[in-house]
């Protein structure tokens, strides 16, 4: 993790946490690692599903923001990536056109 500059991952169905992982990390983790079982976008090209998946997890994250209490410090970063996720998502479907 620190090697990447991460707090938590999830690789298949393996999740790690450093002691510093923040709330919206572990939810979003945890959030990927259901993803995964479930094979959520596996019919997708790579790219399209990492996007998709991050998608859907940072709108989660903002769903329950309230039921586990995330800062607004977070829901402001949360905020930025599904912005900047959507974006990249519009643009590899425009590299398709």
């Amino acid at each position: 993790l620190a090697k990447n500059g991460s707090t938590a991952s999830c690789i298949g169905k393996v999740l790690m946490f450093s002691e510093n992982a923040t709330i919206s990390d572990v939810l979003e983790e945890t959030y990927h690692f259901m993803q995964n079982i479930n094979k959520v976008n596996s019919n997708k090209p790579m790219k399209e599903l990492l996007l998709l998946n991050e998608i859907d997890a940072q709108e989660y994250l903002l769903s329950v923001a309230d039921k586990y209490r995330i800062p607004e410090s977070e829901l402001t970063v949360t905020r930025k990536n599904l912005e900047d996720y959507k974006k990249a998502l519009e643009k590899y479907y425009e590299d398709f056109k």
